[in-house]
Formats: C-alpha cells, structure tokens, sequence
C-alpha cells in the first residue's frame, strides 16, 4: 500500500524536473515513508518526458503520465 502520492505537474520542464525528482525521492526515502511520484506532463516540448522516463529507470517510484 502507497502512503503518500505526490503528483507534479509539468509542461516544458527539462532544465528542473531532473533534479525535483531526485529531491522528493532523496526526502521520502530519508523519512522512511512509502511514497510514489506521479509527474502529469501537459504535452511538453522539450525532453521533459524523456528525464522523466529516465528517473523512471532509477525508482520504482516515479510514473510519468501524458
């Protein structure tokens, strides 16, 4: 069972998205809370959807939805 659900939006968010998934991630983690990352891309772009995907492949947590 999923305890918090953060969700962020984003349209044409490629220079920050990166790093604010790696900072919700590194926070939970540290607090011990389950928790998953729902980012709502609006139809970006840029490479908003690819970083995106790429945090993808580095937590289980994270899930991108267009």
């Amino acid at each position: 069972m999923l305890g918090i659900s953060i969700i962020i939006p984003a349209f044409n968010e490629e220079e920050g998205i990166g790093k604010t998934i790696e900072r919700v991630v590194a926070y939970f983690k540290k607090l011990g809370k389950s928790f998953e990352i729902v980012v709502v891309d609006d139809g970006s772009t840029d490479r908003t959807r690819e970083i995106v995907r790429e945090s993808m492949g580095k937590s289980s947590m994270v899930r991108l939805v267009e």
